[in-house]
């Protein structure tokens, strides 16, 4: 139920991994334990109520006439001085000694999920003990979703006294709880199956009902926005006022085209990562050009080299709002509009959309953008496999929040009086950047 709350649909339950596999092959792991353990004997399996179960235990032990039990737990030897009965304590042996020893046991008293597990894989009778604190919920879900599911719900007890009411009842039908099984575990296993198909085919691994509005610290980069073929996204303000997709479920597809060019879901490999660049510094020659760009003018000598050669270039200028936003610069005049670092995410658009256009189109193109919208137009030219496209990006420490910036805006000037914005202004020197 929580887990459907976060992804925002009912995700398949399958079985836990160790019921996939059968007595037959637990059994080829299992091996004794090096101290002989006399038969008959209880197996008491318990993770953190010791004090209320071993009693009962010892109790009970007496009562059906048992000369002893076996107590596998982290507590160690101050158990046996309180517990007589307790012969044999193994919170040393490994999992192929627990599988040995619960195997062999007569009856099993648990308070872990998997000593019931493997009580139903042995077939062996038992009781679990469920956690009595706060959270019993999300403690106990997993034992009484199995129990509840292969009809064995009433071997759960909160209180640990009432096993002595009821006795070792060893009476459960194995035949009905194995078919039960059974069919679980052939469900999960085909479910499996299934799904492993599928992610070397299809990617539908990715394929999930929530597409991108599941992508944790998404960039708002736009690439998912541009790369679906049925505009199943839209991008608006979150809480904070950042760009992010919203998918429109009446619209989706399911395609997984979004996941396949999301910047955060396909991540740089760490070869690609840590490969050494060539490296070069270089600074624009025409002091103006200099002084109206943030560092050294780089951008404006590109963009000019691109316009000669006929290409298109698209980088970030202001739009009527006083927000930053990528636009197309077809000439050398409007190239001034776009110098300049913007600390302000932009609005991307439709320009990805507009550049695999002109690509087609045999045109040069030259992108300008922050690393995630370079990344995410990357992935986009991939998909597309269109080439002549030149992507500049940025040393970036992440963007501010456009609508926390036009509240600034709005508060602090006068609207219809601006006429440019700079954050990096050398109106007081190279050293002294100011917001004007």
């Amino acid at each position: 139920k929580e887990i459907a709350t976060v992804l925002g649909y009912k995700p398949k339950v399958n079985v836990d991994p160790t019921l996939l596999l059968d007595s037959k092959q637990w059994s080829e792991i299992a091996k004794p334990p090096k101290q002989d353990i006399e038969k008959p004997y209880m197996f008491v399996y318990d993770l953190y109520r010791s004090n209320d179960i071993l009693p009962i235990v010892e109790k009970l032990a007496k009562k059906e006439n048992i000369n002893n039990y076996v107590n596998y737990t982290p507590i160690l030897f101050a158990r046996k001085i309180r517990n007589p009965h307790l012969k044999f304590t193994c919170y040393t042996e490994g999992p192929a000694e627990f599988l040995h020893i619960l195997k062999e046991s007569d009856f099993v008293i648990t308070s872990s999920f998997h000593g019931v597990i493997f009580s139903i894989i042995f077939e062996k009778p038992f009781y679990a003990i469920l956690w009595d604190r706060k959270d019993t919920i999300k403690q106990n879900d997993r034992i009484t979703d199995l129990l509840n599911k292969i009809g064995l719900i009433d071997r759960c007890f909160t209180n640990p006294k009432d096993i002595l009411k009821r006795g070792l009842d060893k009476n459960i039908n194995w035949q009905t709880v194995r078919a039960k099984l059974n069919q679980l575990r052939q469900d999960s296993m085909n479910w499996l199956l299934n799904a492993l198909k599928d992610a070397l085919t299809n990617k539908t691994h990715l394929k999930i009902k929530s597409n991108v509005s599941v992508v944790k610290n998404c960039t708002g980069c736009f690439a998912c926005y541009s790369i679906c073929p049925n505009n199943a996204i839209e991008m608006k303000f979150s809480g904070e006022g950042f760009y992010v997709p919203n998918i429109k479920d009446d619209l989706c597809m399911h395609c997984g085209f979004c996941l396949d060019v999301c910047p955060i879901m396909n991540a740089p490999s760490e070869k690609d990562r840590y490969l050494t660049p060539k490296t070069y510094v270089a600074w624009s020659l025409d002091e103006k050009t200099r002084l109206n760009s943030s560092s050294g003018g780089l951008y404006p000598e590109l963009a000019k080299l691109t316009l000669e050669d006929n290409g298109v270039v698209f980088a970030v200028g202001w739009n009527e709002e006083w927000l930053p936003e990528h636009r197309q610069v077809s000439n050398l005049d409007e190239i001034a509009q776009t110098v300049g670092s913007k600390y302000v995410q932009s609005k991307v658009g439709n320009v990805y959309r507009k550049i695999i256009e002109l690509t087609r189109d045999n045109k040069k193109v030259l992108f300008v953008g922050t690393p995630c919208q370079v990344a995410g137009l990357r992935n986009i030219v991939k998909q597309m496999m269109v080439h002549n496209i030149l992507l500049i990006d940025l040393v970036c420490l992440g963007v501010s929040s456009p609508a926390v910036f036009k509240k600034y805006i709005d508060e602090t000037f006068e609207r219809d009086k601006i006429t440019s914005i700079s954050f990096r202004s050398k109106v007081k020197g190279w050293s002294r950047p100011s917001f004007v």
